[in-house]
């Protein structure tokens, strides 16, 4: 039997982060908090309707990042294989982006660890967990990846009206006094992953199969109210209705 654990903590602090000012960011910041440096990105035509955003990459702020990583790894021959386990996680402690205009004055301070925001989420929990197996020429795995829930908010140009999130029961953590306060909460996901498989010896090297599924169960992701396109987190889920399913076959050589 073999056991091996690790831990590291890790500190990243970028100053004069090159990016474009998300545009649903630039519109709260704008019309919610008064910020006329905002106002200035949003150009309208004669009739008053939203034409583009200046979105020009520019020095626009720092990025701010802390968390630790951990990985812990196992294994024991038996009778009947070898069987390993690992543990692999991801925790973030802090995620802080600081917007600043085009002299350097500091315009909002955002602190995005725990959420999803202009579709990039940040959960503070990632962690996959993995039973392998191998005897002889057989050999198999199950895989556990599990992402911590995060908040979003439940906001649009509809709030305060008969149609908004909130007012139409879409929030889970409703606002009804101020529907641009209202959040919705994405709730925590575990996806199963499996494979196996068999190698052949060859004459000059082996013949491998191999058979698998990712998200076996076909779980979707938690639907998000702040997703601009897609309803969902694309960085962080996989996709709705993903279950992929493979078969491999390979050759491998001897020298």
């Amino acid at each position: 039997a073999n056991l091996r654990l690790a831990a590291s903590r890790y500190v990243h602090d970028v100053r004069h982060a090159i990016a474009a000012f998300d545009a649903q960011a630039v519109l709260d910041s704008c019309y919610q908090q008064g910020l006329a440096a905002f106002c200035a990105f949003i150009d309208r035509n004669d009739s008053g309707h939203i034409r583009r955003f200046r979105n020009t990459l520019l020095n626009i702020g720092s990025i701010y990042t802390a968390g630790w990583d951990f990985d812990a790894q196992a294994g024991m021959p038996t009778a009947l294989g070898d069987w390993q386990v690992r543990w692999r996680a991801a925790y973030l402690e802090t995620y802080t982006e600081t917007l600043r205009d085009t002299q350097g004055n500091v315009l909002t301070t955002q602190h995005l660890a725990g959420k999803t925001q202009a579709d990039r989420g940040k959960p503070r929990w990632k962690s996959s967990l993995a039973l392998d197996w191998r005897h002889q020429r057989w050999q198999a795995s199950w895989t556990l990846r599990y992402l911590h829930a995060m908040t979003e908010r439940c906001s649009n140009f509809l709030d305060d009206t008969p149609d908004s999130l909130t007012r139409l029961n879409l929030c889970s953590q409703p606002d009804a006094a101020d529907n641009s306060a209202s959040r919705n909460r994405l709730s925590a996901i575990v996806y199963h992953d499996a494979r196996g498989g068999y190698e052949w010896p060859l004459a000059t090297g082996t013949l491998g199969i191999r058979i698998g599924a990712t998200n076996l169960f076909d779980r979707d992701p938690p639907p998000s109210r702040s997703a601009t396109l897609n309803g969902y987190d694309a960085s962080t889920y996989d996709l709705p209705g993903g279950r992929f399913v493979y078969l491999r076959l390979s050759v491998t050589t001897s020298q």
